[in-house]
């Protein structure tokens, strides 16, 4: 039997045309600029000739990228459109053919699929016509085997012929529109091989040889930052070297392009431009004449009055929220500007190489030159690069000297007895430096070589900025620590009846530091902030502050002790109307406030005095208006019972003598409380007035 794909390239023979050669073209990747964003900018440049087609071959997870971001720069020419296949392009190839993929999968399957197509067999007996059906048959051979053929059926003016698909040299579909169909469907396998990658043709029109370019931001792994900083024995100048880890992961290789590195934070978005999306649209029935089908009565909601009354108010409030569009459409847009290539591609051009070898320590020279933008710093790279795909690359991008201040940071929050060895960092280059992590060593011995003392957390370091860094625990250096309570000082003014009185809060701690017997200890403590307070000692001017903390210094010299009192303050007023005053309250205030002077103490107890006279008069007429309730409750009782019992009973008599007595209580006690009542106005008054008279 034949193989499979020999029948099929029977099928087709006489449907392939006489294709020219592919004419599109690659332009080679000339610069790659990585952020710290997770993106990646690429420019392709190069030469093309007329009217030209541009392969842009990207994997598929990253066709909305480009479809967002591509930028076609022809200076002379211009762009026609650009072209790439459909997210599912064999099953919309498959889409309108008369047969399926599976159907190509064997010439069988091919040919029945087929049914009724015109075609013309060539092998032992010539036969043209219509494809009725292949069927499948075991014959047996002379040693009681087995074998499958297959009959292949063909109706034409004669009449049904047959041939046996295994004996017949070729078959061709007359069609050229059905052998053009499976032609095309075969390319479109063969094109879709690579089930995660994509091919955009991007078409030129312009006339003679002329410079062309493509730029794109795709996405990438970000670049990380690793430093090493080296301590001298003394002074305050270290070695800085930064290195970027950098990551080819875009599925093909960079040969000698330009390398820039990107530290910043931009505004990132991802849209499925390469997902088709559809409109739902409302339905509208078919009208259908002849069919009354009256509304159901759900009730009045109101009156034509009503109505027209809440649409008045609708538009009252339309009109005072001025509704309508703001703004208004521009009148024109401005026009777009013929940029270079260069200037359209807004990238600084690569640094000039220096002398320097980077895979030493090198600290006169820069690894790379940076550039300080308005949201990002750029590190540009001299030369250019090669990195395979798959592959990983570490890249200096600083090397240079910075100042760096040797301190011992206490954070009672890390460490309660110990203060961290730390690193004081200020950024004197040209720009700023991204963070990550970092590795600090320490030159020492005879020799000169360097030790090992940490590793710590390199923060943003902007452009003439100063970062504290930790490297180590201090265990030669003890620290102490002893908080008091809080306490409460104050004053009061009294004036037109209205006490105000000042209250500040105090709080103090005292640090206590020993430093080693032969290593003096500049020693910079971080001391909790708090809402409201302020520092009173040290002085302020010399405390920095940080989120949540402020740092205050302490020298500790060589084997001595070295003490820090830092106090917080929180001052608040109060006003308060001493006539809503208790005589309990007063009270209180008297106990709280016992530094008052006499004549404060005099007026107060004055006035707590007289407070207690108007509470004597109310707990009076409390109790006689209880009394009086008491006793009208228990007339109620009375009456009810009298409604109960013989009127001329001695019960009945006794019930109306009670009451009497009662009446004659109530009356008595009237009387009690308006004097009380009285008595309370001019208690009021006197307090009132003795009140409005204190003038503390």
């Amino acid at each position: 039997m034949k193989t499979s794909a020999s029948l099929i390239a029977l099928c087709c023979m006489a449907a392939l045309p006489a294709f020219a050669a592919d004419d599109a073209q690659s332009l080679p990747l000339k610069r790659v600029v990585l952020s710290t964003s997770g993106l990646g900018h690429f420019e392709h440049e190069g030469q093309v000739n007329g009217n030209a087609s541009i392969d842009l071959p990207v994997r598929l997870d990253q066709v909305d990228d480009i479809l967002k971001s591509l930028v076609v720069l022809d200076n002379v020419g211009r762009v026609g459109n650009v072209n790439l296949p459909g997210r599912e392009p064999l099953q919309q190839t498959f889409r309108d053919l008369p047969f399926t993929q599976d159907d190509l999968n064997s010439p069988v399957d091919l040919l029945n699929a087929l049914q009724g197509a015109d075609v013309r067999i060539k092998g032992n007996t010539d036969i043209e016509g219509k494809l009725v059906r292949v069927v499948a048959e075991q014959v047996k051979s002379g040693d009681d085997t087995f074998t499958e053929r297959h009959r292949v059926s063909i109706m034409t003016d004669s009449g049904l012929k047959q041939a046996v698909l295994e004996n017949i040299e070729n078959i061709q579909f007359t069609s050229p529109k059905l052998r053009g169909q499976i032609s095309e469907a075969l390319k479109a396998i063969l094109d879709n091989r690579a089930r995660d990658m994509r091919t955009l043709a991007i078409n030129l029109r312009g006339d003679g040889k002329r410079d062309v370019g493509i730029a794109y931001v795709v996405e990438a792994p970000l670049w990380k930052s690793a430093y090493r900083v080296v301590l001298p024995k003394s002074g305050s100048e270290s070695l800085m070297q930064g290195w970027a880890v950098v990551e080819n992961m875009t599925g093909s290789n960079w040969d000698d392009v330009e390398m820039t590195l990107i530290s910043g934070n931009p505004v990132t978005y991802r849209q499925p431009l390469y997902t088709s999306y559809y409109v739902s649209r409302p339905e509208l029935p078919v009208s259908v004449f002849g069919r009354i089908m009256p509304r159901t009565d759900t009730g009045t909601i109101g009156t034509a009055q009503d109505m027209n009354a809440d649409a008045e108010m609708a538009m009252m409030d339309v009109s005072s929220s001025g509704g309508g569009y703001g703004g208004g459409m521009p009148s024109a847009f401005k026009a777009m500007r013929s940029l270079s290539m260069e200037d359209s591609l807004m990238m600084p051009e690569a640094a000039p190489a220096p002398s320097v070898n980077f895979s030493h320590f090198a600290a006169a020279n820069k690894a790379a030159e940076s550039e300080e933008a308005a949201t990002q710093v750029l590190f540009n790279f001299p030369g250019t690069i090669s990195l395979k795909a798959g592959y990983s690359m570490m890249l200096p991008f600083v090397s240079r000297k910075m100042p760096a201040e040797r301190l011992w940071l206490y954070q009672p929050d890390v460490n309660a007895e110990h203060p961290l060895a730390a690193l004081k960092l200020k950024n004197d280059g040209d720009s700023g430096l991204p963070s990550g992590i970092l590795t600090l060593y320490e030159l020492g011995g005879k020799s000169g070589g360097t030790n090992f003392v940490g590793d710590a957390e390199m923060p943003v370091l902007s452009k003439g900025e100063e970062r504290m860094i930790s490297f180590a625990l201090d265990s030669k250096t003890n620290i102490s620590r002893e908080s008091k309570q809080d306490t409460t000082t104050g004053s009061i003014s009294i004036s037109n009846g209205v006490a105000k009185i000042s209250v500040t809060s105090r709080a103090e701690t005292l640090y206590t530091v020993k430093a080693p017997a032969e290593e003096e200890r500049q020693i910079v403590i971080e001391h909790p902030r708090r809402e409201g307070w302020s520092l009173t000692s040290p002085d302020p001017k010399s405390a920095e502050v940080i989120e949540g903390f402020y740092r205050l210094k302490l020298k500790a010299d060589a084997g001595k002790s070295a003490t820090l009192k830092v106090v917080l303050e929180r001052p608040e007023v109060r006003a308060i109307e001493l006539l809503n005053l208790s005589s309990d309250e007063i009270a209180a205030y008297l106990v709280s406030f016992g530094s008052l002077k006499p004549e404060a103490r005099k007026t107060f107890e004055e006035m707590a005095g007289l407070r207690r006279n108007v509470d004597v008069i109310d707990t009076d007429i409390r109790a006689l208006t209880n009394e009086r309730d008491g006793i009208m409750r228990d007339q109620e009782r009375l009456r009810q019972n009298l409604v109960s019992v013989p009127k001329d009973s001695d019960l009945a008599r006794r019930y109306l003598s009670t009451m009497n007595d009662q009446e004659t209580r109530i009356e008595d006690i009237r009387k009690a409380v308006n004097a009380k009542n009285k008595d309370r106005d001019a208690a009021v008054r006197k307090l009132k007035d003795a009140i409005m008279g204190f003038n503390i």
